[in-house]
């Protein structure tokens, strides 16, 4: 009988179960979940799953809830633990009035002192941003 060898970073997961986890996908979407299982081709489980949306230009954010969701292996590009420390200073969810007129470099200075780097807005208010032409577009450039 032939024996089946995992990959290295499949046992990683294992470490992870019950946690926060962030994915990133090959279509550059990006999903914050809850892991409760994987299989050995790197298939993942996510309960109380967000996509989240992110406009790096206007330095804003959105959630999307999924809920329960299934990622195939070959569709991660990477993923990690969550450090909650390091997430709150990152995605700021305060609901404070962002002037609609300003192109961000107010609140960009703001966030500097805050360590802030992106600001929730609802997913209504998102939309207008996306690029209409390409909905594949990239989130971070290499």
């Amino acid at each position: 009988m032939e024996q089946i060898f995992n990959p290295l970073w499949l046992s990683s997961f294992e470490e992870d179960i019950d946690t926060y986890i962030f994915i990133s996908s090959r279509d550059n979407k990006l999903y914050l979940g809850i892991l409760r299982t994987y299989d050995q081709h790197g298939n993942i489980f996510l309960t109380h799953c967000v996509e989240k949306i992110i406009i790096p230009e206007q330095n804003y954010f959105s959630d999307v809830y999924v809920g329960n969701l299934i990622i195939r292996g070959d569709n991660i590009a990477y993923f990690g633990s969550i450090d909650e420390s390091k997430y709150e200073k990152m995605f700021n969810y305060s609901q404070k009035d962002i002037n609609e007129n300003s192109q961000g470099d107010n609140l960009y200075e703001e966030n500097k002192k805050e360590d802030i780097i992106l600001n929730y807005k609802p997913i209504n208010q998102i939309l207008k941003y996306i690029d209409k032409t390409n909905n594949d577009s990239t989130i971070f450039e290499n």
